[in-house]
């Protein structure tokens, strides 16, 4: 299922639920962008301190990854 299609079934799912209920949905999906946030954040401070040698041989290990280790039963 697609990001869009997604979507549509959130919205759809939860076009019925109490004002409650999404309440609660929100608190979550406002929890899952502070996940995110603080996962680039850290990733993006991790890999500032790699040393262009470091970083060319990261982007090396991952040239045509997704070739070579595609995942079953997704199109991506």
């Amino acid at each position: 299922m697609g990001a869009l299609e997604l979507r549509n079934a959130i919205l759809e799912r939860t076009a019925l639920l109490p004002e409650s209920l999404l309440q609660e949905v929100y608190d979550f999906v406002e929890f899952l962008n502070l996940k995110q946030q603080r996962y680039l954040s850290d990733l993006e401070d991790n890999l500032s301190v790699f040393t262009q040698s470091e970083i060319t041989h990261v982007e090396e290990e991952f040239l045509n990854y997704k070739e070579l280790y595609p995942r079953e039963g997704r199109s991506n």
